[in-house]
């Protein structure tokens, strides 16, 4: 797996792609953040997977594990390897 961290004033990012191609970017600026999927050079926002989490945008330790919760289940329901 690997992982990169980018912080640049106020935008910060964190990216895992596994060995078979498969990428999450959970990327914010200032107090917001979202997750982006990336499976065969295609992005899905998870928002276009279960748009509650528009609801959950801020960064906070709720919304944060909110979002990681609906990812957990997009990887699951597509059988994404992780």
């Amino acid at each position: 797996m690997t992982v990169k961290v980018t912080n640049y004033g106020p935008y910060w990012g964190v990216s895992f792609k596994n060995k078979d191609g498969v990428e999450i970017r959970i990327r914010g600026e200032n107090d917001g953040f979202d997750i982006v999927i990336i499976i065969l050079e295609e992005e899905f926002p998870l928002w276009k997977y279960n748009r509650s989490v528009i609801n959950f945008w801020e960064a906070s330790k709720e919304n944060i594990l909110y979002q990681l919760n609906v990812l957990k289940s997009f990887l699951e329901d597509n059988n994404t390897p992780t």
